[in-house]
């Protein structure tokens, strides 16, 4: 502790020594050089003694008032520098107390999306208004991801049409108009908006909330020059940890969505799909519709 104090309060004590003997030293020698000169006798008279005075006022005065003057110059110097530390240590404290209370806000609202994620659970309706669990928690997501995968698949064959029926219309005559075939991002944007109508009732509710706590990261913790710190990506890692294989598979594509249009930047940004398996994706093709740091 003593090796981080500055040079100063570690050698107070020596610079005390080396002022005293500034103006210790030149008014000793002064008066040993006089009574030497003089045959150090002592005088009863008073012109004599005025004289010494003028002496002594001459060449010691200045010597204690250099002396004086560097002490005064060192007090000044000490107490600026314990205010400096002083200000420091108010300031490292106030950052301390900030991180303290970001990280207990943070961990919060991880305690609140598992507890969330926790509370889901998919029911099978039986005989006499009876229901059976199928699903509880993290177990959900794979049966959503499932649903979302058959509408996906729903809506690509919807514009890829029938061939069987095209065929025999084409034999009649009466040829059937098949649409347009979307692009893969506006294909998975209308499988998604009418899988997320089923479910948007605990889906939504979980990507909206995990939604909060990314943008919180990124909001209070600072940035330089536009470039996250290391301390935001370890927070952002927590946040990863908590998600499943299925959670990864179906945020993916809630941020191709319109509905995750404003998540997938800080999916990106902070690479939440990186512990994300690419095979569970429907096709990999998919893959490029998101910026490579996703997955970093």
């Amino acid at each position: 502790m003593t090796e981080q104090q500055p040079w100063l309060h570690r050698h107070i004590r020596g610079v005390i020594v080396t002022l005293a003997a500034i103006g210790i030293l030149p008014a000793a020698f002064s008066l040993l050089f006089y009574f030497y000169h003089f045959d150090g006798g002592l005088s009863v008279s008073n012109q004599e003694w005025s004289q010494f005075g003028d002496f002594v006022g001459g060449t010691v005065g200045p010597s204690l008032s250099f002396a004086a003057l560097l002490g005064l110059a060192v007090t000044l110097l000490s107490q600026s520098i314990s205010y400096r530390q002083t200000a420091d240590s108010l300031e490292e404290e106030r950052r301390s107390s900030q991180r303290r209370d970001f990280e207990r806000i943070l961990f919060e609202m991880l305690r609140l999306y598992n507890d969330i994620v926790t509370n889901i659970d998919l029911r099978k309706l039986g005989a006499q208004a009876k229901s059976e669990v199928i699903a509880r928690g993290r177990d959900c997501f794979k049966n959503f991801y499932t649903t979302f995968r058959q509408r996906y698949k729903e809506t690509k064959r919807r514009y890829e049409g029938d061939p069987v029926k095209e065929a025999v219309a084409a034999v009649d005559g009466c040829p059937i108009a098949r649409s347009d075939m979307p692009t893969e991002p506006k294909l998975i944007q209308e499988a998604y908006r009418i899988f997320y109508d089923e479910v948007q009732h605990d889906v939504g509710h979980c990507f909206r909330f995990l939604y909060r706590i990314v943008k919180f990261i990124d909001d209070e913790m600072p940035k330089e020059n536009g470039i996250i710190s290391e301390r935001a990506r370890t927070y952002a890692g927590l946040v990863r940890a908590q998600l499943s294989t299925y959670e990864c598979a179906l945020l993916f594509y809630n941020g191709l969505s319109e509905v995750g249009e404003k998540f997938k930047p800080l999916i990106e940004t902070y690479a939440l799909l990186g512990n994300f398996s690419l095979d569970v994706l429907i096709t990999p093709e998919h893959e490029s519709l998101f910026d490579k740091h996703a997955f970093a």
